[in-house]
C-alpha cells in the first residue's frame, strides 16, 4: 500500500514539474530565452569541472591558470573552431573538448537562433503596426477613404511652421501598404513625419493605443466614396457613428478632442454631432459641391478662387485677435487698412460668424477677426493705417439679373441640391435643364416637387445620348450660360470620372465645329465634377477655364476644420444665398474712367463705397494663361499698383451679384 501511494506521488510530482515547466515555456519568448541561458552556463559548469578535475589527474601543460581553463572551456561552446586549441592537449582533454564543442552546438546554437527569431518576430510586429503610438498634438486620422492622401497633403502643408509635426493614420490596412502608398505619393513631407498603424478603427484596444488624449484633433474617413450606391453609403455612415461611440468610450465624454467627419444622411450627421455637442464636426460633401457649382457656375473664374482659399496652399481663412488694446475702437471700413499683406472679412462673435458687415460696425472687445492671408505668419495688425486711399469717381450703377439657362447633364445626389440651388439665385423665367440617359420615377418625382416648389421657373428633365453628334445639336448647349457634368453615381470612380471626361470631350468637339461653322464666340461655361484628383490634368488639357475636383475641395476643408473647427461655420456662412459670398464684378460698378492705374487700396475703398469688401482683382489680358494664374490676384499688397481696363473685374465679398 506504501508502496502504490510513493508510486503515485512521484508520478504526480513529475506531472506537477512538467505542468510547471510547460507553463513556463509558453511564457513567450523571454522564459525560452532564460531556459537556454540556465542550460548555457549549467553546461559551461560542468565542462569546467571536467577539465578542472582532468587538471589533477594528468595536467595540461597548454593550461597554466584555472582562468585559462574557463576561458577555452568558453570559446569551445561559443565556436566550435576553438577545438583546435586542444591540439596539443592529453587526450582526456581532447575528449573533454569535443564534448564541449558538441554541447556548445546544441544550446549556444539554440540561443543565437532564439535571439534571431525573437528579433525577426519583433520586426514582423512592427511591420503589422500594433505596438502604441507615443506622441503629443498629433493629427489622428482613422480609416483609409479616398480623401486620405488630399487630406494629408495639406496637413503637411499647414505643419510647415511646425518642427516636429506627426499625423497618425488607423486603418484596416497592412502597414506595410500604407507606408508603401504615402512614399509613392508624396514626395517631400517637409517637417511632418506619418506613423502608421494598422487595425480596426472601432476597435477599443486599436485606440488605446493611439494616444487619444494627447492628439490635437482626429479625422474620421468615410470608406464609401460620393459616387457610391445608397448601400455602401449606408454601410460607411454606420462604420464611422461606430467609430464615433468607440472613441468617445475611450476618452470619455469630456476628453474628447475636436472630431471632423463626413456623413453622407443627414439623420447620421444630426446623430454624431448631438453625441458631443461642440467637439463632434460632421460635413456634408454634397451639400457643399453643390453650393461651390452654383456659385462658380455663375461667376467666370471663382472656381479658381476657391481653389485657392481651401486648403493651406495659397490663401486661408484664419481666426485672429490683435494683441493691441484699443483694436476694437476702430469700425469695421477703418480696421481693413491696418492689414498690409491679408484682407480683413469680418468676424466671430462667440458661436456666430458675422461676414461683411456693415462699414460702421464696431466689433466688441472679445470679438476676434475673420482674415484672409496666405499664412498665419503675415498676418499682422497695425496700430496705424498702413496706407491712404484716394478717392474716384465711383460707379452709380448695378448689375441687372436677367433669366438664365442652366443645363445640367447627368444625376447623382447633387442634382435635387443643385435645382434648389440656382432657384435661389436666377431670377424668374429661367430655365433648368436635367439631361439624363435614362428617366427613373424617382427623377420624375423629385423634378416634379421642384416645379411646384419653383412655379417661377421651367425645369425640364431631359432624356438624350449626348454621345450622338445629332442629339447634342438639338439639345443646343451653346445656348445655355452654364453646362455642368456632374460625377453619376457608381461603385467605380474610374468609371464614372472615364465618363464624365468623355462627356466633356465630346462637348468641347461640338463647340470647337460649332465655332468655326457659326463663327460666333460660345460663352457658355462648363464646370466638371471630377471623381479622382489625379484625372485633373486631363481636365486641364481639355481647356475647361474652370471645374472642380470634388475630392480635393472636401479634403481641404477637412483638413482646415481639423485645425480649426469653426472654418466649417465661415464656409457655410461663405455658401448660403443670405448673407455676404464671393462674386467677381465688373470693374465698372466701381470706377468711371478708363484705363486707370490705381493702388490696390483705391480698390478697397471703391469696394468699400458699395459696402462690399475687395480681395483681389482679376485683368482680362491675363486671364487666358494659367502661368498667370488666369489673371487673378488675390489680397496683393495694398500699394500694389494694377493698370485697370473696362474688361477688367474686382473679387469682392458682397450681398449679392448685382
Amino acid at each position: 500500500m506504501k508502496s502504490s501511494e510513493s508510486n503515485y506521488n512521484k508520478a504526480s510530482f513529475r506531472a506537477r514539474l512538467q505542468y510547471a515547466f510547460d507553463n513556463f515555456m509558453t511564457r513567450g519568448g523571454l522564459s525560452i530565452f532564460l531556459a537556454l541561458l540556465i542550460m548555457f552556463f549549467l553546461t559551461f559548469a560542468l565542462m569546467f569541472g571536467l577539465r578542472w578535475m582532468a587538471g589533477f589527474l594528468l595536467p595540461d601543460e597548454t593550461l597554466k591558470e584555472i582562468a585559462d581553463q574557463m576561458w577555452r572551456v568558453f570559446l569551445q561552446i561559443s565556436d566550435a573552431g576553438a577545438i583546435a586549441d586542444d591540439s596539443e592537449a592529453n587526450y582526456v582533454n581532447k575528449i573533454i573538448g569535443i564534448l564541449t564543442m558538441l554541447l556548445g552546438l546544441l544550446f549556444f546554437s539554440s540561443l543565437v537562433a532564439l535571439m534571431t527569431t525573437l528579433f525577426e518576430g519583433k520586426i514582423w510586429q512592427l511591420r503589422k503596426g500594433k505596438n502604441p503610438v507615443v506622441e503629443k498634438d498629433h493629427t489622428l486620422i482613422l480609416g483609409f477613404g479616398n480623401r486620405i492622401l488630399e487630406i494629408i497633403r495639406e496637413l503637411i502643408i499647414a505643419n510647415e511652421s511646425e518642427k516636429h509635426a506627426v499625423i497618425v493614420v488607423l486603418a484596416e490596412k497592412s502597414k506595410e501598404e500604407m507606408d508603401d502608398f504615402f512614399h509613392e505619393n508624396i514626395d517631400d513631407l517637409h517637417t511632418t513625419r506619418i506613423v502608421t498603424r494598422s487595425g480596426s478603427t472601432f476597435n477599443l484596444q486599436a485606440l488605446r493605443k493611439m494616444g487619444i488624449p494627447q492628439c490635437k484633433s482626429i479625422i474620421i474617413l468615410n470608406s464609401a466614396s460620393p459616387s457610391d450606391p445608397h448601400k455602401a453609403k449606408y454601410i460607411g455612415d454606420a462604420r464611422v457613428l461606430k467609430t464615433i461611440m468607440a472613441v468617445g468610450t475611450v476618452t470619455g465624454s469630456t476628453g474628447m478632442p475636436p472630431v471632423v467627419l463626413e456623413l453622407f444622411f443627414s439623420r447620421n450627421r444630426k446623430l454624431a454631432e448631438n453625441a458631443v455637442p461642440g467637439q463632434i464636426t460632421a460635413l456634408d460633401a454634397n451639400y457643399l459641391l453643390a453650393k461651390m457649382l452654383v456659385q462658380t457656375s455663375r461667376n467666370q473664374g471663382l472656381a479658381f478662387v476657391y481653389s485657392q482659399l481651401v486648403g493651406f496652399e495659397g490663401d486661408e481663412i484664419y481666426i485672429y485677435q490683435p494683441k493691441a488694446d484699443d483694436w476694437y475702437q476702430y469700425s469695421f471700413a477703418e480696421l481693413q487698412w491696418h492689414f498690409k499683406r491679408s484682407a480683413l472679412l469680418g468676424f466671430r462673435k462667440g458661436r456666430q460668424i458675422i461676414l461683411n458687415p456693415e462699414p460702421d460696425y464696431q466689433p466688441a472687445e472679445e470679438d476676434e477677426m475673420i482674415i484672409l492671408a496666405e499664412s498665419d505668419t503675415v498676418i499682422q495688425y497695425y496700430p496705424s493705417p498702413v496706407v491712404q486711399a484716394e478717392t474716384h469717381q465711383y460707379g452709380r450703377g448695378h448689375l441687372k439679373n436677367k433669366p438664365e439657362r442652366q443645363m445640367i447633364i447627368g444625376w447623382s445626389d447633387k442634382t435635387p441640391l443643385l435645382i434648389d440651388e440656382y432657384a435661389q439665385y436666377v431670377v424668374r423665367g429661367s430655365t433648368i435643364d436635367v439631361v439624363v440617359s435614362s428617366v427613373t420615377d424617382t427623377m420624375n418625382g423629385l423634378v416634379k416637387k421642384a416645379r411646384e416648389k419653383y412655379p417661377n421657373l421651367t425645369i425640364r428633365l431631359v432624356r438624350a445620348n449626348i454621345h450622338n453628334p445629332q442629339v447634342l445639336k438639338r439639345l443646343a448647349p451653346q445656348k445655355y450660360n452654364n453646362v455642368i457634368i456632374l460625377a453619376e453615381n457608381s461603385d467605380n470612380e474610374e468609371e464614372v470620372d472615364a465618363e464624365t471626361i468623355a462627356k466633356l470631350l465630346e462637348l468641347r468637339h461640338y463647340f470647337r465645329r460649332f465655332e468655326r461653322a457659326s463663327g460666333q464666340l460660345i460663352e457658355t461655361q462648363l464646370i466638371t465634377e471630377v471623381m479622382d484628383s489625379q484625372n485633373a490634368e486631363l481636365v486641364f488639357n481639355t481647356g475647361v477655364k474652370d471645374f472642380l475636383i470634388p475630392n480635393q475641395f472636401i479634403s481641404k476643408i477637412f483638413a482646415q476644420i481639423a485645425e480649426e473647427p469653426d472654418v466649417k461655420l465661415i464656409y457655410e456662412d461663405l455658401f448660403s444665398e443670405d448673407g455676404s459670398e464671393l462674386y467677381l464684378k465688373p470693374i465698372t460698378l466701381y470706377f468711371q474712367e478708363f484705363p486707370l492705374t490705381v493702388p490696390f487700396a483705391d480698390c478697397i475703398l471703391a469696394a468699400q463705397n458699395r459696402a462690399e469688401v475687395c480681395i483681389g482683382v482679376r485683368l482680362d489680358h491675363e486671364k487666358q494663361y494659367a502661368s498667370e494664374a488666369y489673371g487673378i490676384h488675390l489680397i496683393p499688397k495694398k500699394d500694389t499698383v494694377f493698370e485697370l481696363n473696362r474688361d477688367d473685374v474686382l473679387i469682392v465679398l458682397a450681398e449679392d451679384d448685382t
